[in-house]
C-alpha cells in the first residue's frame, strides 16, 4: 500500500507546451523536472479564449473551474485579463474556492509565492507572497515582516528571491 500524499506543491506554467515537454523528456533533458512530473500528477487548462490571459489561466489552475465560475476575466465591465469596471481584480474578486483556501480550512499549511491574484496577502497557517500584481507593499506578505526580508534587506530588484531570506 502506498503512503498518503502529505503536501501538495503546485507550480503554474503559462503557456506550457506538454509536447515538446514530453519530447525533451523522452530526449533526456530537464531530468529533474521529469521526476518531478512521474512522481505527481499534471494537466493542461482547456482554452478559453483566443488569446491567452495569465490571470484567467492561473485562476483556474487554482480553482478548478472556467472563468465563468470563478469570475476572473468574465463580466460585463471587465476587460477579460487584469481589470474590472476600471480597477485591477485581486483575490478577493475570486467567486469560488483557490486550492489554499480548501487546504487551510483542513487545517494545513500553505506557502504561496508570487502567484497571481494573490493580493492582499491574508493570515494563513504559513507564509503568503502576492504576486506582481500587488497594489501595495503594506498587504503584499504574511507574516508582514517578510516583505522587509524579501524587498528590504535583499534589494536588489523588486522580484529578487534571496534563499538566504527563505532560511530566516
Amino acid at each position: 500500500m502506498k503512503p498518503r500524499r502529505r503536501r501538495v506543491f503546485l507550480i503554474g506554467i503559462p503557456h506550457f507546451d506538454w509536447k515538446l515537454v514530453k519530447l525533451m523528456f523522452k530526449e533526456g533533458w530537464m531530468k529533474n523536472f521529469a521526476r518531478f512530473v512521474k512522481s505527481g500528477c499534471y494537466g493542461e487548462i482547456v482554452p478559453q479564449e483566443t488569446k491567452c490571459s495569465s490571470p484567467i489561466e492561473f485562476t483556474t489552475i487554482v480553482t478548478g473551474v472556467r472563468k465563468e465560475k470563478h469570475g476572473i476575466g468574465c463580466g460585463k465591465y471587465s476587460d477579460r485579463e487584469y481589470m474590472n469596471a476600471g480597477r485591477l481584480y485581486t483575490r478577493k474578486d475570486i467567486k469560488v474556492k483557490p486550492i489554499w483556501d480548501i487546504a487551510l480550512e483542513h487545517g494545513k499549511k500553505v506557502g504561496i509565492y508570487h502567484w497571481l491574484l494573490t493580493w492582499p496577502a491574508k493570515r494563513v497557517n504559513g507564509f503568503w507572497v502576492s504576486g506582481r500584481d500587488s497594489q501595495d507593499d503594506e498587504h503584499k506578505t504574511y507574516p508582514r515582516k517578510l516583505w522587509r526580508i524579501l524587498w528590504y534587506e535583499y534589494p536588489p530588484e523588486p522580484d529578487f528571491f534571496d534563499p538566504r531570506a527563505a532560511l530566516m
